[in-house]
């Protein structure tokens, strides 16, 4: 599949920043002054994803060959290009602006105490504390509530088949793994190969906007290059979406 530009955008208004006033004041009384909110305008470029196969006419008689194909542009082509764009799209020229362009790098937060031969369990309770605090420099500390876990399949099996150093060896169960490994301190673990072995996205994708301008479309062209001397028609899908949106205070 291929992305490219499209035509025209979305836009929005967000709160970019804030000057909280909040103050206690007796009965009847009028504060001091107020919260002072600097609001920006933001816009995205819609974009085209495309992908398109090739059959003979007489394939098209054969109805069960022409819906595998079909559903292979569907189900394979765009979806899979879709997918890995929205999670790591850089934004630039014809392509999706993905969550890794917003989520914030990992770093051990100050109220977590370090542990000694820490796992990849322990490090997803200290990034789930890392979104609990929010950000620590806003005087509102706003913190989040995250409700997934991305995790590369190896990891998540990795997890579950921990074992001590003894003799025989025994597995060991993180305290705070969820059976089967589907949950992390009740925080649904979702795996991707999207993402390299040793590497985690954690946050509250409720905060996260896509905007899907046209569904998929489905179109058959029958004069295409030297398509008619050859005797074959052009499947082409398409798809017209928006890269993600979440408003700057979200963006942790």
């Amino acid at each position: 599949g291929v992305i490219g530009a499209g035509r025209d955008s979305i836009s929005w208004w967000e709160e970019t920043s804030r000057t909280d006033s909040a103050e206690m004041v007796g009965e009847q009384a009028a504060p001091a002054a107020g919260s002072a909110m600097t609001w920006t305008k933001q816009s995205m470029d819609i974009k085209m994803i495309k992908d398109y196969t090739k059959v003979s006419k007489s394939a098209l008689e054969d109805f069960e060959y022409i819906t595998s194909e079909v559903n292979d542009l569907i189900s394979n082509g765009i979806p899979r290009l879709r997918e890995t764009q929205l999670l790591s799209g850089t934004g630039l020229t014809v392509y999706l602006k993905g969550i890794t362009e917003y989520a914030k790098t990992f770093a051990k937060p100050a109220n977590f105490n370090a542990l000694q031969a820490a796992n990849e369990g322990d490090v997803l309770a200290a990034v789930i504390l890392q979104i609990l605090n929010g950000n620590t420099a806003d005087t509102k500390k706003r913190g989040f509530l995250p409700n997934l876990i991305l995790l590369n399949p190896g990891d998540q099996v990795n997890m579950s088949l921990l074992k001590d150093a003894g003799t025989p060896y025994r597995y060991l169960a993180h305290p705070l793994l969820g059976p089967g490994a589907a949950s992390f301190k009740g925080v649904p673990i979702v795996v991707t190969p999207d993402l390299a072995a040793g590497t985690f996205l954690v946050g509250d994708f409720s905060r996260a906007k896509i905007y899907l301008k046209r569904n998929m479309r489905i179109s058959f062209h029958y004069e295409n290059e030297d398509d008619v001397l050859n005797d074959l028609v052009l499947v082409l899908a398409s798809e017209r979406i928006a890269g993600v949106k979440i408003a700057t205070p979200d963006a942790f």
